[in-house]
């Protein structure tokens, strides 16, 4: 298992894709931190540093997700070396565990990367530490909310044995649709958080990640909701993704 990951994260770190989208990202933070180092802009550089530079991250789940989750998953069925894995004694659940690792590793060494970037331009700028570590953790924190989409979006796949529908369930989460979704529903009366004495929003992924990071909840309840995310939102659809491959006809 461990060289079939090995080998699929150097033949995805290789694609085309995911250099051009990680250069593109790379060129956002330099401009970002460029614009708020030099002080084009009245106010503190630092506090603009993070400002700019988080602004400029918060596309890293279209730019390095959609290409990491169409090279791991969508190349897998296309080519067919699924079936071939499989054909050589390779389990169904060690494929969907091992893609699952690809995507995690992936996505860290593309978030370490852009990491020195910006401690990179901390440094030459000047920037407080306070600043630049705020500027680290912004983009950390998409880390959980990558992972919760790709989990979420592997059902589809391995429902459907291709990875467009996948793809689509990944972006739309990705762009906060179901937020949206919850927030149209609040408007009806009886699913307000007035009626219901809760806010309905915090049980999507967004929702959930949201309390886990926020400063204003007392640690306990900010790690419930961090566990509850990890189950709910890895987790289960790991499981139901494993239940629903195990009993699919692979196409050839």
């Amino acid at each position: 298992m461990r060289r079939t990951i090995k080998a699929d994260v150097l033949r995805t770190q290789r694609k085309k894709s995911l250099i051009i989208t990680s250069v593109i990202t790379i060129v956002l933070i330099l401009t970002a931190g460029i614009i708020a180092g030099l002080g084009l802009i009245k106010g503190d550089h630092s506090i603009q540093f993070r400002s700019f530079v988080g602004a400029a991250t918060t596309f890293t789940p279209f730019l390095i997700g959609i290409p990491v989750f169409n090279s791991v998953f969508s190349d897998d069925f296309k080519s067919h070396s699924m079936q071939i894995s499989i054909g050589r004694g390779f389990s169904r659940n060690k494929i969907i565990y091992a893609r699952f690792i690809e995507t995690l590793i992936l996505i860290a060494e593309a978030f370490l990367f852009f990491s020195l970037f910006i401690v990179g331009l901390a440094l030459i700028f000047s920037i407080k530490n306070g600043c630049m570590i705020g500027a680290l953790k912004d983009l950390w924190k998409l880390y959980p909310y990558l992972i919760c989409y790709i989990a979420v979006s592997m059902i589809f796949v391995y429902l459907t044995q291709a990875g467009t529908l996948g793809l689509v369930v990944f972006i739309l989460l990705s762009a906060s649709v179901t937020d949206m979704i919850i927030t149209a529903l609040k408007l009806v009366p009886f699913l307000s958080e007035e009626r219901l004495g809760h806010n309905i929003g915090n049980i999507t992924i967004d929702g959930m990640l949201g309390c886990m990071f926020s400063s204003a909840r007392e640690d306990w309840k900010r790690a419930l909701y961090g566990i509850a995310a990890l189950v709910i939102y890895i987790i289960v659809p790991i499981i139901v993704s494993k239940k629903i491959f195990k009993h699919k006809e692979l196409e050839f």
